[in-house]
């Protein structure tokens, strides 16, 4: 075999080794930045949900910490202070009715049983029991 074609196959194994060793060089850096996106994503992902999960547990200790300051305030919990307001409001308006108190007594025993006979055939047709702010049915499993 003579030299040149020794110095032949020797170049072209080094060009052969070069260009494979650069492909396999560039594709290692493509997959690493990959890998790098994907873990920016995730840590931007991870730091949204951190940050959604501070703001409810902040916004429920704002609420339980004003609950509280009701309750000491008022001495009463919010849903009795809202019902006595309720009853308040209720009294109020009938007393600057114009209807005497037979009418409103009617109309209030009128209101009592349609409200309850509605309930009753909404909770059957129901299979949760639950209504919706229309009357039907909700969809609750």
């Amino acid at each position: 075999m003579p030299v040149e074609c020794v110095v032949w196959i020797v170049l072209a194994a080094l060009v052969g080794l070069g260009t494979g060793s650069g492909a396999t060089w560039w594709l290692v850096r493509r997959g690493d930045r990959a890998n790098l996106q994907s873990a920016a994503r995730r840590v931007a992902d991870l730091e949204d949900q951190a940050r959604k999960n501070a703001d409810n547990i902040l916004k429920e200790a704002e609420f339980k910490a004003k609950d509280e300051l009701f309750k000491k305030r008022e001495r009463v919990p919010f849903e009795t202070y809202v019902a006595r307001l309720r009853v308040q409001r209720a009294k109020q308006l009938l007393s600057d009715t114009e209807l005497d108190v037979t009418r409103v007594a009617e109309l209030s025993m009128r209101l009592a049983s349609a409200s309850h006979s509605w309930h009753t055939c909404a909770r059957k047709s129901s299979p949760a029991g639950e209504l919706s702010v229309f009357g039907a049915a909700s969809a609750v499993p």
